[in-house]
């Protein structure tokens, strides 16, 4: 495996088999899955950096087309994170100052305000399409707990499915669906030259198929210190946030 690539210690999949070879019943993950509409596939996660301090937020809301390597801008957030695909409403992101709807090319209203959002994790199937599954860190602190908004109104409230141990917490940090395209999975690569270099989302293929170039970035200026990351699924498209490196600006 090549070691620049950023990924997720325990791919979702081996976490599901574990879990189900201990519990009783249905593993949180799998309760999960069920609630997100994804049965037992894979949940897919986060690539998150290991040995350097990085930013976590964004400058801006950006889509690549992957086809024809064209890179947008959707928002001019000035830090944001975590962006997942609404269906029709739009795209769900958190800012530092809630839960936001971008609807279209510098178009975005906040769902929810306050702090606290950890990640969205996407649409629910018994919302018809309208209810968005979410991860808040609690006020009073103890374990985070997945919320629910309703997309039309704003409205929050607690999911029926909530970690119950601190493992389960860990694992609900990490996990990202929208990451998972099939067997095509986003991870994050590192940039040769420079340890903590910038980062740039990147296919990874299934063990045992042939490895493609999808998705692949074209170089901007500056970019020694242009960094891209939380890569998801939009269609054929890829969703992610991007900023310069916190300290590493000429």
């Amino acid at each position: 495996m090549n070691r620049n690539v950023l990924r997720l210690g325990v791919r979702a999949g081996v976490v599901l088999f574990a879990f189900h070879a201990v519990a009783e019943g249905p593993s949180f993950l799998e309760r999960l899955g069920k609630m997100l509409g994804l049965g037992k596939r894979p949940l897919g996660g986060v690539s998150r950096p290991r040995s350097c301090e990085r930013p976590t937020e964004g400058t801006y809301l950006m889509r690549l087309d992957c086809a024809t390597r064209t890179e947008s801008v959707l928002w001019h957030c000035e830090g944001c994170r975590s962006p997942v695909q609404a269906g029709e409403a739009g795209i769900a992101v958190i800012r530092r100052d809630g839960l936001w709807l971008v609807e279209g090319p510098e178009k975005a209203r906040r769902l929810v305000e306050g702090p606290g959002f950890v990640s969205v994790l996407g649409l629910t199937p018994g919302g018809k399409g309208k209810t968005l599954a979410v991860v808040r860190e609690r006020a009073e602190g103890g374990l985070p707990v997945i919320g629910l908004v309703d997309l039309r109104t704003g409205a929050l409230s607690e999911a029926p499915t909530q970690p119950a141990t601190q493992e389960e917490a860990e694992l609900l940090r990490t996990v990202q669906p929208a990451t998972l395209k099939g067997t095509q999975e986003l991870s994050l690569v590192e940039r040769p030259r420079e340890l903590c270099g910038p980062r740039e989302p990147r296919v990874i293929p299934a063990p045992g198929e042939p490895k493609q170039k999808l998705c692949e970035f074209q170089p901007v200026a500056g970019g020694d210190f242009w960094d891209r990351f939380d890569p998801v699924w939009s269609g054929d498209k890829v969703l992610y946030v991007a900023g310069p490196l916190s300290g590493n600006r000429r």
